[in-house]
């Protein structure tokens, strides 16, 4: 019942909002859609107990993804992870001594180091190719569990 409703919907909205006859939408003049800015954990995620290595996974949307080796570029970055830091500052490098990984190649997966049993809070930070965070921040905090 659901894929027929699903069905219908599509094929009304199809032939009702500019479609032709062929059952394909004309989108010229419609503007590309935009992203409000945001980072994010994919993997592990907020509360998650996990063993040794990690596997982090982040993603971003409304941003480019570029290496630090281009131009710095208020809409383009790389992520920085970050074990247990304090607050981060806009416009403020984030603390060297809790940097786990700054992902200047542009990639979003990282084995971290082994880390040490307990809680740990991780940050995923963006920031541009000069490695100082994008104003207004782009963060991401999880905790997550390292079982022993």
């Amino acid at each position: 019942m659901l894929a027929f409703i699903v069905a219908v919907f599509g094929y009304t909205v199809l032939r009702g909002s500019g479609g032709n006859s062929q059952g394909t939408v004309d989108f010229a003049g419609t503007p590309e859609p935009t992203f409000a800015p945001e980072v994010k954990f994919v993997s592990p995620l907020n509360g998650d107990t996990v063993t040794n290595p990690v596997t982090v996974k982040v993603a971003a949307g409304g941003v480019r993804i570029a290496p630090a080796s281009e131009p710095v570029d208020p809409q383009a970055g790389h992520f920085r992870i970050l074990l247990d830091a304090p607050a981060l500052v806009a416009g403020q490098p984030p603390p060297a001594e809790q940097t786990l990984a700054d992902l200047t190649d542009a990639s979003h997966v990282l084995e971290l180091p082994p880390l040490s049993t307990g809680d740990h809070r991780l940050t995923v930070v963006f920031e541009r190719s000069d490695h100082i965070p994008v104003d207004p921040l782009l963060t991401d905090e999880i905790t997550i569990h390292v079982s022993g």
